[in-house]
């Protein structure tokens, strides 16, 4: 249906500006017509100014899109550019739930350190993470806290955002750890509650206090002895690269009550895509049954979490291209049809000794003028859509100077370019034949 539209669409816009000039001859007075000189009969001053508004008009709608593209694409670029908070590199990631296999939690827990160890035996792989919520996913698991001695302010939501990971977890992750210790084998079902927070936690809740040895209660089970914290790693990303740090708070996956799925993490002294294989067959070994799923690099994980950036950034730069290059062709055929209305005093001024150059620049002039109008048309236009699309833009204003400086820059270069080529050809006309032939 959408390429019909496009289709249909195309064909009535063909049609109708095809029968436009048209409907001009119909209206045209064939005597007066015929008693006109030759550059006469090929246009009205005022055909010429609707060209020019024409031409005027694709530049200014050409830079405006290569302005948005710019917007777009400087976002994009500062999204890739952000640090997560743990490396990237050399890290694959799947997933397995073996509740979709009839796993009790006991069963569970089982397989998920059998496979931790199998895996880690592996002779590429340089350290092995399990978390419950896999990182850059747009998933988030929340919960409600209350912390012996801190007040929540008036309307404040006392729920802290957490994830239940494996031992060694932040080591394999390349997640700083600030003080304390990190999750170990040790934290097991029946030991202590533990937890390890991150660094906006530790400032928010507990000051200028030191964290480790504090206890804070889930509103689930605040009759318990609590969870102590253990550790305090670097503030990183989770749900997603936009996002703003928040308070976090992690516990171990083995003290939760019930865990369907879980996010496996490999760090490779390899390219990650080359130990694949043996990561399906230690998981085959585990459960020939097991399905295992979403089987993908971090940065993969990261181009999809940037893929409507992305995709935005392409289509902006493409049409933005496209828009440049009709306003290219546009420009070049006005000039030309210009230059040959003018044929008659171009001839005469050079035969009255007009240099090639004083010739050139005139034409110049004008196409530097026309580029000039649409530019002054574009950028309050510009301006004014830059904060429509403010939202959309990360670590970028909608109206940065920057940006808008080169996109004109680049327009004024196209169009001096097309205009060239018309101002080149009006310097070679040889005043006795243009003279002759009007």
């Amino acid at each position: 249906r959408v390429l019909l539209f496009a289709l249909a669409l195309s064909i009535v816009t063909g049609v109708v500006f095809g029968l436009a000039p048209v409907w001009e001859t119909f209206r045209t007075n064939v005597a007066a017509t015929l008693k006109e000189q030759a550059p006469g009969a090929m246009g009205s001053a005022a055909q010429v100014r609707f060209r020019k508004a024409l031409v005027i008009a694709q530049v200014g709608l050409s830079l405006v899109l290569l302005i948005g593209a710019g917007l777009f694409a400087r976002s994009l670029f500062n999204l890739k550019q952000i640090d997560p908070g743990f490396r990237a590199d050399h890290l694959l990631t799947f997933a397995v739930q073996p509740s979709l296999n009839g796993y009790d939690q006991a069963r569970t827990l089982s397989l998920y350190h059998r496979l931790h160890d199998d895996i880690a035996a592996l002779p590429q792989v340089r350290g092995v993470a399990l978390a419950e919520i896999a990182l850059l996913s747009g998933d988030v698991d929340m919960s409600g806290i209350t912390v012996p001695g801190y007040e929540p302010k008036e309307g404040e939501r006392m729920s802290i955002r957490e994830n239940f990971v494996g031992p060694n977890y932040f080591s394999s992750m390349g997640i700083p750890l600030a003080m304390g210790r990190e999750i170990t084998g040790q934290d097991g079902p029946n030991a202590p509650k533990v937890a390890v927070i991150n660094e906006l936690f530790a400032r928010k809740y507990f000051a200028a206090e030191n964290p480790i040895g504090r206890r804070f209660h889930t509103n689930a089970k605040k009759d318990d002895s609590g969870t102590e914290v253990v550790g305090v790693v670097r503030d990183s990303k989770h749900a997603d690269l936009r996002e703003d740090p928040e308070a976090f708070v992690y516990y171990p996956y083995v003290q939760h009550e019930s865990i369907m799925r879980m996010n496996i993490y490999v760090r490779t002294s390899q390219e990650p895509s080359t130990v694949g294989s043996a990561l399906r067959a230690a998981v085959r070994r585990a459960d020939p049954d097991l399905p295992l799923f979403d089987m993908k690099t971090i940065d993969q994980q990261i181009d999809e979490d940037v893929f409507a950036e992305r995709l935005v950034a392409v289509l902006s730069t493409f049409f933005g291209a496209l828009a440049t290059l009709l306003a290219a062709i546009g420009l070049y055929a006005v000039m030309a049809y210009i230059v040959s209305r003018r044929t008659r005093e171009i001839g005469l001024r050079m035969a009255l000794g007009a240099a090639r150059r004083e010739v050139l620049g005139m034409v110049m002039r004008e196409v530097g003028l026309l580029a000039l109008l649409g530019v002054a048309v574009a950028l309050p236009t510009a301006y004014a859509l830059s904060r429509l699309i403010q939202a959309q833009l990360y670590n970028v204003k909608g109206n940065d100077p920057a940006i808008f400086a080169i996109a004109s820059v680049v327009i004024a270069a196209v169009a001096a370019a097309a205009g060239l080529v018309p101002a080149v050809r009006a310097t070679r006309i040889d005043p006795m034949t243009a003279l002759r032939n009007e």
